[in-house]
């Protein structure tokens, strides 16, 4: 029975929309052809993953460490050169500041010894100590750049010249010995370490006709074992500054 509203189309029933994942096939007839149509329907559900949450920012310890070693310097007295020894430690807090403790004496003054009105010879001592700040300004790696300050008391003397000195004169002094540094970590517990200043001293008085000037600038370098590994030092770091 054909739709007389749409000649040849046959008549089945009313039309109705394929249900998903079903094939529909339709034929149509007319005179001497027959046409075959098959329309296939496939739904796909896709599942949508949750949204994950927010991630969190990654927080670094703070860091402790500390240090401790020894060192030389070379630096003027009184118009002479002179070799220091000293030894300091101390702790490094943050990736930029530590605070420690020095004590420095001076091992030997170049030059002729200082003679007496007697004709007996004296040679010039010195030792100081106190609390040694230090901030990094630039850190690289194991290379670190920054200043320094040592801020203490001591006292200088006149001593004799003998196999057992003993001090003839002797007077007490402050001191302030700001400086710049430079270290570099050989190992995460050694490292090697520069640094140049001056030396500024307030003393008492000598007796006359005695003038010695203590103040003079300096440079040394260092031999420091401890924890040296800051968090800035470690490849995830190093592969940010890349």
């Amino acid at each position: 029975m054909g739709d007389p509203f749409r000649p040849g189309a046959p008549v089945s029933g009313w039309d109705t929309p394929a249900p998903s994942g079903t094939t529909t096939t339709t034929t149509t007839a007319t005179p001497g052809t027959t046409t075959t149509t098959t329309t296939v329907v496939v739904t796909e559900r896709v599942a949508v993953p949750p949204t994950p949450p927010p991630s969190q920012p990654r927080r670094d310890r703070f860091f402790v460490g500390g240090y401790g070693g020894i060192g030389f310097q070379l630096g003027a007295v009184s118009r002479r050169m002179a070799a220091f020894s000293h030894l300091r430690g101390g702790i490094l807090l943050g990736e930029r500041i530590s605070i420690g403790a020095s004590l420095t004496r001076m091992t030997r003054r170049f030059g002729p010894p200082i003679e007496g009105v007697s004709g007996a010879s004296y040679q010039l001592a010195m030792v100081y100590g106190g609390v040694d700040l230090g901030l990094a300004l630039i850190r690289r790696g194991p290379f670190e750049l920054g200043v320094s300050t040592l801020l203490g008391a001591g006292t200088a003397c006149v001593q004799t010249n003998a196999h057992r000195p003993r001090c003839v004169e002797s007077v007490k002094m402050m001191v302030a010995q700001p400086a710049v540094f430079a270290n570099f970590n050989l190992t995460s517990w050694m490292r090697i370490g520069m640094s140049g200043g001056y030396r500024f001293v307030a003393r008492e008085a000598w007796r006359p006709p005695n003038e010695f000037r203590l103040a003079g600038g300096f440079f040394g370098a260092n031999l420091e074992f401890g924890w040296f590994k800051r968090p800035d030092t470690g490849t995830r770091r190093r592969a940010r500054w890349g």
